[in-house]
């Protein structure tokens, strides 16, 4: 994604102001102080992000009316992306992409590729306290605080999460062959193996079982005929009982 336009109707200090065909892939925002560099870094956050965020509501509070502007952008593809946002006093966002209107979700979605707030603002949003906290350490320590902004200052470095997966691909698949994974495959094919057994001593009680399911069917059926034979034999002796 690169942008290549920029329009601020009414943003903090910034009133009116256009910078159009915007053709390098790093944009740098530089003047002297309270020219609105931190407030032009603020909108370009806010266009992608929000412009009601905490860390850039002091930007749209006041008496000056309608607050917002508007970006332009290409994608990878070579989509033209017109992303529109204002506060008067909701916010509303206008995404339009090739000249159709489109959804908010899709510029998180498609344009920035699911970026959260932080990693855009650490990474592709820099502005000059990182840059001079950054002239100010050595290289290893520059490293480091590099690693840190690619995550977000809350969270682990990139360099520690990578030990982190080194060390549990190690003890998953150790060289020794005592990995975690080779013990759960070896228990794997142990309770197999005690399965196979237990299967193997079932089939007795199996095949007694059918049996006795044959032979509980056989009683029925003979107690059914027993059951016939009383009643005819119930019958003779009372056609005996009626004879001179």
């Amino acid at each position: 994604m690169q942008i290549t336009g920029l329009n601020i109707k009414n943003y903090g200090v910034c009133k009116n102001q256009s910078f159009d065909d915007i053709q390098s892939p790093m944009l740098v925002v530089f003047g002297p102080n309270e020219a609105g560099k931190t407030t032009t870094m603020q909108f370009i956050r806010g266009l992608f992000f929000g412009l009601n965020s905490p860390e850039r509501r002091s930007y749209t509070t006041g008496t000056g009316g309608k607050y917002g502007g508007s970006l332009k952008a290409v994608d990878s593809e070579g989509n033209q992306w017109n992303i529109t946002r204002t506060m008067d006093p909701e916010e509303d966002t206008s995404i339009v992409i090739n000249g159709q209107i489109f959804p908010a979700s899709a510029l998180g979605r498609d344009l920035l590729s699911g970026i959260d707030p932080e990693l855009f603002e650490n990474v592709f949003t820099v502005g000059l306290s990182e840059l001079q906290h950054l002239n100010q350490l050595n290289a290893t320590d520059a490293a480091d605080f590099l690693y840190e902004m690619t995550t977000g200052f809350d969270r682990k470095s990139v360099g520690d999460t990578l030990r982190h997966i080194t060390n549990q691909r190690e003890q998953l698949l150790s060289d020794s062959g005592r990995g975690k994974l080779q013990v759960l495959q070896d228990q794997l094919s142990s309770i197999s193996n005690q399965l196979d057994i237990r299967r193997a001593e079932m089939q007795p009680w199996v095949a007694n079982s059918n049996e006795i399911e044959i032979v509980n069917q056989q009683i029925n059926t003979l107690q059914a005929k027993l059951v016939e034979r009383q009643a005819i034999l119930s019958d003779l002796v009372v056609y005996g009982s009626l004879e001179p």
